[in-house]
């Protein structure tokens, strides 16, 4: 990857992979205390809408887990389920990473014992 030979797709790469997965998560935390922040400071009210449909996300998000667990799927709450656990396991990946309980090789999958094939002619 040359991002001189191939600025587009560097940048493509980089926007979609690594910002995404680094930053966005600890952000997503961020951004609601500092929205919580300022609505409790009490400037503006536009900044008391943005934090409603944050709560409003996270509670359809904590619904869809529910959901989830009794095998039920409907996909306005599933989405914001899949969203908001897809960066809890990013923050869980990164806090195993500085505390050194992340392994850096895969396990081998147990497999059951093969039943012999018989090949009659």
């Amino acid at each position: 990857m040359n991002v001189f030979r191939h600025p587009v797709l560097s940048f493509q790469y980089i926007s979609h992979r690594v910002l995404r997965w680094t930053v966005v998560p600890p952000l997503m935390i961020l951004v609601f205390v500092l929205n919580l922040l300022i609505v409790i400071q009490g400037s503006g009210a536009h900044y008391l809408l943005l934090l409603a449909g944050q709560i409003l996300f996270y509670m359809a998000a904590a619904l869809g887990f529910l959901l989830e667990k009794r095998q039920l799927r409907n996909k306005f709450f599933f989405i914001p389920y899949y969203f908001v656990m897809m960066n809890y396991a990013v923050l869980a990946g990164i806090k195993r990473y500085f505390t050194g309980t992340q392994k850096a090789a895969w396990d081998k999958a147990k497999r059951k014992d093969a039943i012999p094939l018989i090949i009659s002619e």
